[in-house]
């Protein structure tokens, strides 16, 4: 028997997120000078709730700033208030499971720290994530939050290891492990755990961000880079993506240039003997040489989100020629842990 209250809980779920309060989908794309220029539109019947209310209109994003023209993989966004943000996915949370939404609570005040008021509002309006060098042997990730009181989230986070180590302290566990030095007169953090095989995060505040990575010479890496001008939005292979009058100003964005990570594989794979036909090895070359960098990004326009993209060979840089040559997908994951395990 079909559990009508639930499915009425998940529907106001999904409409509270916005989800369906889709209005229309409008798709066009057309080839120019070699590139091929897509366009899609998303309207909503709805704009004061869920997706369409959190992000804010196109903005500059100076967390790019902090993200170097060799990166791999780009995500960024702009939202209009990190607090309403929290609020709406709270709001859900009560829809769907109101004892979820009562044990949080309950949790927050036993430790105090309030989602909203202790993470939320000490953060500003951007975010980016990407991977920004090698893989392999540690992928080198990377975050880059706006912050507006530092000291307020500083103590927040310092409020969550104090409660975390207690917890751990109970199983016979190490919890986790402050490290603080400075460099160039900055603060660098460092978080550290003996529990999970030495994991690590490190940060650093910087001109109203955190920049966050896996070790701390990435992140002093990441500084400096910006000191210098060596940063993604200088990047040629950025650029070339951006609209015609080279705004770089959205409200989100996707970059990636997968290139260099897929090379290395296609390269070992073909001095393999062992591995995969040769008609399939040459697809796996023809893909990794014919993967040009692409830029997606999105424009928040009060009922609608408008996407686009400027590429060369397809849609996100895969022309119909290199998708015809690609393996299916049981024999992707065998070449990526062949390339792993050499």
């Amino acid at each position: 028997m079909k559990d009508t209250g639930s499915s009425a809980k998940h529907e106001s779920a999904l409409q509270q997120l916005g989800i369906l309060n889709l209005k229309y989908f409008v798709l066009d794309q057309k080839n120019a000078n070699g590139k091929t220029q897509t366009q899609a539109t998303v309207s909503f019947t709805e704009a004061q709730r869920g997706i369409p209310a959190w992000l804010a209109a196109p903005a500059p994003m100076g967390s790019l700033e902090y993200i170097s023209p060799d990166a791999n993989v780009v995500a960024g966004f702009v939202v209009k208030d990190p607090v309403r943000l929290v609020d709406d996915l709270l709001g859900v949370i009560e829809t769907v499971s109101p004892d979820l939404r009562k044990n949080l609570d309950k949790h927050q005040a036993e430790r105090g720290v309030d989602i909203r008021k202790d993470v939320a509002a000490p953060l500003g309006g951007e975010f980016a994530f990407a991977i920004d060098g090698p893989i392999l042997p540690t992928p080198s990730w990377k975050m880059v939050l706006e912050v507006n009181d530092s000291q307020h989230l500083q103590a927040t986070l310092e409020r969550i290891v104090a409660e975390v180590n207690k917890e751990a302290a109970k199983f016979g566990k190490g919890g986790l492990a402050w490290d603080r030095a400075e460099i160039g007169g900055r603060p660098y953090y460092t978080l550290k755990s003996s529990d999970f095989g030495f994991v690590e995060v490190n940060y650093t505040y910087v001109n109203g961000y955190v920049v966050i990575g896996p070790t701390r010479a990435m992140v002093e890496r990441s500084v400096r880079a910006q000191e210098q001008g060596y940063t993604l939005l200088r990047s040629s292979r950025f650029t070339a993506g951006l609209p015609t009058d080279g705004n770089a100003n959205f409200s989100a964005l996707f970059y990636h240039n997968l290139a260099p990570l897929v090379q290395p594989f296609a390269d070992k794979i073909a001095s393999s003997t062992n591995s995969l036909p040769q008609e399939q090895q040459q697809a796996i070359k023809a893909m990794a040489a014919d993967m040009p960098p692409t830029l997606a990004y999105a424009y928040a326009q009060g009922d609608s989100i408008r996407f686009a993209a400027n590429t060369e060979g397809g849609p996100f840089g895969l022309s119909p020629a290199t998708l015809l040559g690609v393996p299916n997908a049981l024999e992707i994951q065998k070449v990526m842990q062949q390339g792993m395990k050499k």
